[in-house]
C-alpha cells in the first residue's frame, strides 16, 4: 500500500520528519496519536518512521478494536470463552515488576483483558509476526532457558500445558518466542493476587506467511488440555480483518478495515482476498 507521502532521503521505507511526528504511519482513528504518545513517543524513529518494522501494525489493529464490535467475537473465537467485555487492551505490555513474573523483558505485542459471562476475569496475548522465520537466542535467553532453576522452567512445570518431552523442542530458535510468550501469561496465572482465570497466548500473522503456518502447527501438537480457555490460538491478518468488516457500523470502521487489508495483506498471483 503507498500511503501517497514522499520519500525520506530516498529511503523507500521512511517517512520524512513532519510526516513521522504527524503520525502518518498510522490509521487515523480517534485516540491513535495519544495512545503512541503515550506508550513510546511519536519520535520514536523504528515505530514512527519505518514503514516496514513491525512495531506499528499492533497500534493499527487493536487501538481501533478496543473499542469496535468486531472485538468480542474475536475474544471468544481466540479464547473459547463467553465474553461479556472488554475491561482494556495494551500496547507492548507485560505484567510489572518483571521480577515476579519472567524476570526478562518478554512483553506482549498486544494485551487484551476481559470479563467472561460467568464473571471470571481472563487474558490474551498477542505476539504479531509479519517478517517470516525465528532469530537466534540472546546470550541471557539461551542461558536461562536451560537453566533447571530459571522462572522459565520453574514456570513451564507449574504450568501443565506441555507434553512429555516437548521442553527439547520449545527451547529451540523455532519455538522459542512462542514458548516465552506463552510461560509469560502462565505465570500470570500462576499469580493469584491478578485474579485471572483464564489466558490464552495468540499468534496473529499473514496467511501468506506459510513459515508460521508450519510453525503454529507443530506448537500446537506439543501442548495438552488442561483448562477450558484455549491455550493457544493461531489466526490470521485475513481472518481479523474479515471480521472487523463484518462488525462495522459506521463509514470509519469500513475505511479502517479496508486500510488493513490494502496495506498488510499482500496479493499473490491467482490469490482471491475476500
Amino acid at each position: 500500500m503507498a500511503l501517497g507521502l514522499p520519500e525520506c532521503r530516498d529511503y523507500g521505507n521512511r517517512l520524512c520528519t513532519a510526516d513521522a511526528l504527524a503520525g502518518k504511519n498510522f490509521f487515523p482513528w480517534p485516540g491513535m496519536l495519544a495512545a503512541i504518545e503515550q506508550r513510546y513517543g511519536l519520535a520514536d524513529t523504528k515505530l514512527t518512521f519505518d514503514m516496514l518494522r513491525s512495531e506499528h501494525i499492533p497500534f493499527n489493529f487493536f487501538v481501533p478494536l478496543a473499542e469496535h464490535a468486531a472485538m468480542i467475537p474475536l475474544a471468544q473465537e481466540w479464547s473459547g470463552i463467553e465474553v461479556a467485555a472488554i475491561l482494556f487492551i495494551e500496547i507492548e505490555w507485560a505484567p510489572k515488576p518483571k521480577a515476579r513474573f519472567l524476570d526478562d523483558n518478554t512483553s506482549f505485542d498486544a494485551y487484551v483483558e476481559y470479563r467472561a459471562k460467568d464473571g471470571s476475569r481472563g487474558a490474551i496475548g498477542v505476539e504479531v509476526k509479519f517478517t517470516e522465520r525465528e532469530y537466534p537466542w540472546g546470550k541471557t535467553e539461551r542461558m536461562r532457558m536451560f537453566d533447571d532453576r530459571s522462572r522459565y522452567l520453574t514456570a513451564h512445570a507449574r504450568s501443565g500445558i506441555y507434553g512429555t518431552g516437548s521442553l527439547e523442542l520449545l527451547r529451540t530458535p523455532q519455538f522459542k518466542q512462542l514458548w516465552r510468550n506463552q510461560l509469560l501469561g502462565e505465570t500470570m496465572l500462576q499469580s493469584p493476587e491478578l485474579g485471572l482465570e483464564h489466558f490464552t497466548s495468540v499468534l496473529l500473522y499473514p496467511k501468506g506467511n506459510a513459515h508460521f503456518v508450519d510453525v503454529t502447527h507443530e506448537y500446537e501438537n506439543l501442548l495438552v488440555s488442561v483448562r477450558p480457555s484455549a491455550t493457544f490460538h493461531a489466526v490470521t491478518f485475513e481472518d481479523v480483518i474479515a471480521s472487523c468488516r463484518e462488525h462495522a457500523r459506521t463509514a470509519q470502521d469500513r475505511e479502517w478495515a479496508e486500510y488493513l487489508a490494502a496495506r498488510y495483506i499482500v496479493e499473490t498471483p491467482g490469490s482471491i482476498q475476500t
